[in-house]
């Protein structure tokens, strides 16, 4: 059985995140590869420094992008399981976006965030209110099949998020809550 590709035969997400182009980022490279292409870039090094966060006081985010020509902005949990395509991806992951956003769009615990996501959040608050972003996009990226469970918890994240930029005026602004798995 022949692995060389032939032209016109497509490359598997498994094959890209594995390449040298994204491997290097580790239990991140899917959340990186994503947003590659979310983003329509062609630097997944400069979409990595701008979306990945780490350290303490990150509060569950593990990616958080604005990106201006598209007016979106990006807000995720990443996993990467060693076993490719293993049934459902930890759902609690997909629930850690709600402790997120709670952080995000708190103003008493802003100060208790990273300096970089505290600085991230009030530029997000302003974009949505300045019109500069109309569209956030709160996800799960993972290697596992999709699941009906992590569904119903980002639907969960999606309509808690809805509220708490209502409740600080912001509706001016889509919501949309997505699991990328492996299907």
């Amino acid at each position: 059985m022949s692995t060389k590709k032939t032209p016109g035969q497509g490359i598997t997400v498994r094959e890209l995140a594995d390449s040298k182009e994204y491997k290097k980022f580790g239990e991140n490279r899917l959340g990186v590869l994503l947003l590659t292409q979310l983003t329509a870039s062609d630097d997944p090094d400069h979409v990595a420094a701008e979306s990945l966060v780490g350290g303490g006081n990150d509060r569950k985010i593990d990616s958080f992008l604005i990106n201006l020509e598209k007016k979106a902005a990006y807000i995720g949990q990443l996993y990467l399981n060693h076993n490719w395509g293993k049934v459902g991806a930890p759902a609690n992951k997909a629930s850690d976006l709600n402790t997120a956003a709670a952080w995000l769009f708190s103003t008493a615990k802003a100060k208790k965030l990273s300096q970089t996501v505290a600085d991230r959040s009030l530029e997000l608050k302003r974009l949505i209110a300045a019109g500069e972003v109309t569209s956030l996009s709160v996800f799960y990226c993972h290697n596992c099949k999709e699941s009906q469970s992590v569904a119903d918890e980002l639907e969960t994240v999606r309509e808690s998020v809805g509220k708490r930029l209502a409740a600080e005026g912001l509706t001016n602004v889509h919501v949309t809550a997505v699991e990328y798995g492996l299907n």
